[in-house]
Formats: C-alpha cells, structure tokens, sequence
C-alpha cells in the first residue's frame, strides 16, 4: 500500500537535516552532519537495510516526539548513553561529576528537550508548507537492543547524523493525517 505524502523525499531530508543543524548549533554550538539515509515505504520495501549503526548491546538512550495534524507522525532520536551525557553536559554547563545521584534524570530530561525541541523545528516546517500539526509531549527510552515497530502504513525514513565522531540516529515515521 503506497502512502501519498505530499512532501518530497529530498524536501524531507533537507527539513530533518535543517532541524537537527539549527537545534545543535543554538543549543550545543556543534556540528551535526549528515552521514546516510535509508527509505522505507509503507510495505515495508526499503532501499537498504534498516538497522541501526550503533552498537546493540551499548546502552542507548532514545528520546521521541510526535506530531498530529494534517500529518501524522513520530522522530525518534537514538544516541548512546556517552554521547547523551555529553550533549547533557554542554546544555547545562556541567561536568558529569556534577550530575552525581541524578544522572539518568538529567540526561533524560536534556535528551527530551533536545528531541522537543528538533521535532518541534520540524513541525515548524510541515506547518509552513500547510500542514498543521500538534507535538505531542516527550518520552525516554531507555535499553539495548531496542526495536521499534514502525507505525502502520507509515512511511520511514532513517537518518544517521554524525557530531564530533560520533552517530545519532533519527527515526522519522510519516503518515498522513486527518
């Protein structure tokens, strides 16, 4: 079943791609480059495998956002807990010591609010082109080995983002809404 998502791939690309450079640099005065990609459609046919290019048995650290609207959808941001400290670290201005006893508190929050913040860039995007949409609030996943089922007849596109030598993925499943 083919998905009719009025956006093209390349615009996609460039609107995940723009969101994650906008919030990395305002936020983390750092660079995010965009590493490879891989399309799934709603039938599940990709144009490559979808896996994801971190170590499964690291301990990751995902936060998700969707939106609802004219179209629908959910980003899910992968990083491993290092980089995930890191990114916590440079937001507040701390050093992992100074996290001592909320640690995973901390980072989940960061990483939530960084997600909010990215997906929101991107929903931005969709409701400049006319397609209203609303976030919905963020959530934390914690785990190795995570799998994810996409959302039924969604569209999927997987980003691999590089920062400082180190991946970040993002998840973007796209359907159309009401």
């Amino acid at each position: 079943m083919q998905v009719a998502i009025p956006i093209p791939d390349s615009e996609i690309s460039g609107m995940v791609a723009h969101s994650l450079e906008k919030v990395f640099s305002t936020m983390l005065h750092r660079e995010v480059t965009l590493v490879s990609q891989v399309s799934q459609d709603a039938d599940g046919q990709a144009d490559a495998p979808i896996h994801l290019p971190l170590d499964p048995n690291s301990a990751l650290v995902v936060g998700t956002v969707g939106f609802l609207g004219s179209v629908d959808g959910v980003i899910y941001i992968y990083m491993n807990e290092p980089l995930a400290l890191t990114l916590t670290c440079t937001i507040l201005g701390l050093e992992p010591a100074d996290l001592d006893g909320e640690m995973h508190e901390t980072v989940n929050d960061a990483v939530g609010e960084l997600t909010n913040m990215i997906t929101g860039t991107f929903k931005n995007m969709l409701c400049d082109q006319g397609f209203n949409c609303k976030l919905t609030i963020p959530s934390i996943l914690r785990g190795s080995r995570l799998t994810i089922e996409p959302i039924a007849a969604a569209i999927r596109r997987l980003f691999q983002f590089e920062t400082q030598g180190q991946a970040l993925i993002v998840d973007l499943l796209l359907k159309p809404g009401d």
